[in-house]
């Protein structure tokens, strides 16, 4: 059991590290675009 929600806790903070680069790279590209 703590195995699994183990494994959760790293698939969800890898899901949210992949979400934040892709927000802000596409924030700091509209950024640049917009200059």
């Amino acid at each position: 059991m703590l195995h699994r929600a183990t494994n959760i806790d790293k698939n969800t903070v890898g899901f949210a590290l992949h979400t934040w680069n892709f927000v802000t790279w596409h924030y700091q590209t509209g950024i640049f675009l917009k200059r």
